[in-house]
């Protein structure tokens, strides 16, 4: 064969080779992406770009079907006939999957649902179930971990928490705690944003004032009614239904004075002599005055009427010796509240049905008194108490070991209220208010008298403040920064950290296949 006619035979060859290859599937090269096989070629559109579009859409189908893997399971978990060990492991991931409690739980519900997503699927394989449930597990235990803070809200400051508890409306920046509380104080001389910043905690303040009035009377089991406003009215309320249920209590309440209680008179009798002259002879006198035999018609039995009116002239007498500014009129004050001390032991002692009533009213006194001595301080507008005054109260009306101790009536409380409400910053905190106003708008004044678009740009962040500061703003804020919050959104949500993660992870791995 000649060289023209061995190469016409070649170029032949080549025609035919090319023209069966052409009639033939194609088939891919080894090194090839194959279409339809879960691999990473699935992330791109061919163009080697991201495509989420056709993924993303079916995450809510996945964590959808995650869902209602779990709670089968946890159906399950109850079936009659499951040994007990079974049962626990299909509750424990049924839980995995809806409300996982650790980074390992939200590890195995990203498992299973990587797994069964990919499982029915028609072109699944052992190795694509096995690849996604591997990647289910990572995701979701990663993605728990982190976006637990977000989803879990803002933690509380622990005494602010305290007051929470009791009762009080606090702002945004006192559940925070101190540093926010002070940065919030700054932000009072903000145009605008201070406005509703001082009504925020003007409401915060009555909010306070009213727990610690229904905390008096919750002792006798009442509270103030939301229509009477706190202050002198609130205050007047209260006084007048502890006074009632003295009335009720003591009505009902015989006495006979008994030898103890004489014991104590005479013991009290011989520590007045170490006071002066006049004072000794004042204490004398409100004894002889108070068991006049005229009162008690000579007999040591003390019905319910006569008991209770000895008992108010020997407290009464005593409140206005303690409150006197001479010691030994203190001491005076102080013989005769010992005495009042012996007056309701004796009817404690014998008056056991009616003892928890009037030990629970004396309780609702001695809370209201408190209030009432923070009331009474110049500075107190309308008789509503800061905090700051309540706890000066709180220290004058105890004695120095009990307040010491920690044990003073409502101590806990108004030591909280003091370090949470009390103003952070002096009046005079000139350059902190200037530059948190700087930074919030105010400081676009000078330029926005003349150019409306820095108008709007100096305004707009005072407005939005503003509008947080609101009542319902506040609430709105709260519950949605604050993990002890209603806020049903988040709470639907922040169990599903995990399987949001994993579906997430598992469909971007499948990227655009259908």
């Amino acid at each position: 064969m000649t060289d023209e006619e061995f190469m016409a035979q070649r170029r032949a060859d080549t025609a035919f080779m090319a023209e069966r290859r052409a009639q033939q599937p194609a088939v891919a090269e080894p090194w090839q992406p194959m279409e339809q096989t879960g691999s990473m070629s699935d992330f791109s559109t061919g163009t080697g770009t991201p495509n989420p579009e056709k993924w993303a859409a079916r995450i809510p189908v996945d964590v959808g079907l995650g869902m209602l893997t779990g709670g089968g399971l946890g159906a399950l978990s109850t079936a009659r006939g499951l040994s007990p060990r079974l049962a626990q492991l299909m509750a424990y991931a049924g839980e995995a999957l809806t409300a996982p409690k650790s980074f390992l739980q939200a590890g195995l519900g990203g498992a299973i649902e990587g797994g069964v997503t990919e499982a029915v699927r028609p072109d699944a394989t052992l190795g694509s179930v096995a690849m996604h449930t591997g990647v289910g597990a990572g995701a979701a235990g990663v993605g728990d971990k982190l976006l637990r803070p977000l989803t879990g809200g803002v933690r509380v400051n622990p005494r602010a928490q305290n007051l929470l508890d009791e009762g009080a409306n606090l702002t945004t920046g006192g559940r925070l705690g101190p540093r926010w509380r002070a940065a919030e104080d700054k932000m009072t001389s903000v145009p605008l944003l201070g406005d509703s910043i001082i009504g925020a905690k003007n409401v915060e303040k009555d909010s306070f004032n009213r727990l610690l009035v229904d905390d008096a009377l919750g002792a006798i089991g009442n509270k103030l009614p939301d229509d009477i406003p706190v202050g002198h009215e609130a205050i007047y309320h209260a006084d007048q239904a502890i006074s009632k249920r003295y009335e009720d209590v003591l009505d009902n309440m015989t006495v006979t004075k008994d030898k103890q209680f004489y014991d104590e008179i005479d013991h009290l009798k011989s520590m007045s002599r170490s006071l002066p002259k006049k004072e000794r002879k004042a204490f004398i006198d409100t004894l002889d005055e108070a068991f006049d035999p005229d009162i008690s018609g000579g007999s040591d039995l003390l019905l319910g009427q006569t008991y209770k009116d000895v008992f108010r002239r020997v407290r009464d007498k005593s409140k206005q010796f303690l409150g006197s500014t001479d010691g030994f009129q203190q001491d005076l004050g102080a013989a005769l509240h010992e005495t009042a001390l012996s007056l309701k032991d004796l009817g404690i002692r014998q008056n056991p049905i009616q003892a928890p009533r009037l030990l629970a009213t004396d309780k609702a006194f001695a809370k209201m008194e408190t209030v009432r001595t923070a009331a009474e301080k110049v500075g107190a507008e309308d008789n509503i108490v800061s905090a700051a005054q309540y706890l000066n109260s709180v220290v004058k009306n105890a004695d120095g070991k009990t307040y010491s101790r920690g044990q003073a009536f409502n101590q806990g409380l108004a030591q909280d209220a003091k370090h949470i409400m009390a103003q952070k910053i002096p009046d005079s905190g000139t350059a902190g208010r200037l530059a948190m106003t700087a930074l919030l708008g105010g400081g676009g004044a000078v330029a926005a008298a003349t150019n409306p678009a820095a108008t709007a740009m100096a305004v707009a962040p005072a407005l939005v403040g503003a509008a947080a500061y609101t009542q319902p703003g506040q609430r709105l804020v709260n519950n949605l920064m604050f993990e002890n919050a209603d806020n049903a959104m988040r709470n639907a949500y922040g169990p599903l950290r995990g399987i949001l993660s994993s579906s997430t992870a598992t469909e971007a791995l499948r990227g655009d296949t259908p």
